[in-house]
Formats: structure tokens, sequence, C-alpha cells
């Protein structure tokens, strides 16, 4: 049995952090999603409590999911990850139906789409993408913030988000081959057409910063060393500053 003594309960998620570097930059944010449960009522009134944004949650029968992170000595931490519940074809329906209604009564400039949602269908984002495009403002700024199949499917698909943020383990699983080095990065992010049409690309590399290619231009983006008290929620926030500029 190993004990603790300072736990810290924390609302997050990729869309939340995101969502919380935009707003304290100063930008009118949105939430929304999917909350369902006891865990879903907590993190509901939690985020009230922020007074940060305006909150357009989806209620669902099934339970949020939770997540744990173990702060470990030495600077690394080991996270324990729920899948959560299964969202259904008609309830992702419904939160496209519920994005275009939000649009309706709000300016929408920024729309970002984070993280991963337990539902099979593998051309999810590139649906979701292509509804916004043609239901709701074909010139809003698309933010996403995904990985694996579902960017895969959306870098081949007709529709282009301005902005993605693959960290460098991500970026080898999209182009299969294991990467290591910047300088490898912006060899495939020149060479590569899945890359194609895509304003903004960031590639995160961890406690050596990031490459990032805007348009034909490349940016070597070094961090300075600091003392870490816990990453959880760092790339989150880079896509939230992203947001708000």
């Amino acid at each position: 049995m190993t004990r603790f003594a300072s736990p810290v309960r924390y609302v997050g998620g990729k869309g939340i952090n995101c969502g919380r570097a935009s707003a304290l930059l100063g930008s009118s944010v949105i939430l929304t999603g999917f909350l369902g449960g006891y865990f879903g009522g907590m993190i509901q009134d939690m985020l009230q409590n922020e007074n940060l944004f305006d909150l357009h949650f989806l209620p669902i029968a099934e339970e949020s999911r939770g997540a744990v992170t173990i702060m470990h000595d030495g600077e690394t931490q080991t996270e324990l990850v729920e899948a959560g519940p299964k969202i259904a074809d008609a309830t992702i329906k419904k939160l496209m139906n519920d994005i275009k209604q939000i649009s309706k009564n709000n300016y929408l400039s920024v729309i970002t789409i984070n993280g991963s949602v337990n539902n099979q269908d593998p051309f999810l984002y590139a649906k979701l993408l292509q509804y916004i495009k043609e239901q709701i403002d074909p010139s809003t700024y698309i933010l996403m913030d995904i990985s694996g199949q579902h960017l895969r499917e959306v870098l081949a698909s007709k529709y282009k988000p301005m902005f993605i943020k693959p960290n460098i383990h991500e970026f080898s699983d999209i182009i299969h081959q294991k990467i290591t080095q910047k300088s490898d990065i912006k060899h495939h992010l020149k060479t590569n057409p899945l890359f194609k049409d895509i304003d903004v690309i960031m590639v995160s590399c961890g406690s050596y910063g990031a490459v990032v290619k805007v348009k034909e231009e490349f940016w070597n983006v070094e961090i300075p060393k600091i003392p870490i008290t816990n990453t959880t929620g760092s790339g989150d926030a880079t896509v939230g500053g992203f947001a708000h500029s």
C-alpha cells in the first residue's frame, strides 16, 4: 500500500484545459462535450465555480471518465486514464446540431476539437470537420488536438483544420516511422503530402520544445529549464494560447 499526503482533485481533459488557457488570456470561451453521472455533475459544478466559461455540455446517462496522475520523484509521472463511456453515433449528431445552434447565437471565430471520444468510427473527426465547414461557417478557424487513426483520417480528408499539434510520438505514428530528431520532423513536414494545406503544424518534443511550421516557414521552439511540478495539460494550454492569438 502506498499512502500520499497531498492529493489534488482537478477538472481537466484536453478541451477543458485548452479552454481554460484561452479564457485566462482573455478570450470568451464556450465549452461543449458530454457529461454524465456523479463525475459529470462534479465537473459541471467545479467549472461553474471557476466562472471562466459558458457551459453547453450535453447530458448523457453514463459516468464521465476520470484519470489519476501519479507524480514521482525525478520529474516523471504515471497517468491512469479510463476509456470513458461509449458515445453513440446519434449522440455525436446531437452534439453537431448543438454546435450549430451555438453558432447561431454566438460568433465563433475559432473552434478547437480536442482529445478522444469512445466511438468506433475512425472518420468521426473528419465528419465533424466537414460538418463545421459545410453547415456552420467555412471561414471558422478549426484547431485540432487529436491523434492516432482519427488524425490520419483528418489529414487524408477533403477539409483540413487550420492547426494540428501532435507530439513527437504521435507524429511518428502518423508517418509510420520512429522520429527522434527535430531535423527529421522538419524533413517530413516539408516532403510528406499528408501535411499539405494545413496552415500551422506544431510537433511538440517534450523538454526539447517543438518544431512549428507556419505555412512555408519553420520555427525551432526552445523552452527554458524550470523545476517541474506537473506537466499535465501543458500541451493543451499551448493549443489554448494559439486559439486565443
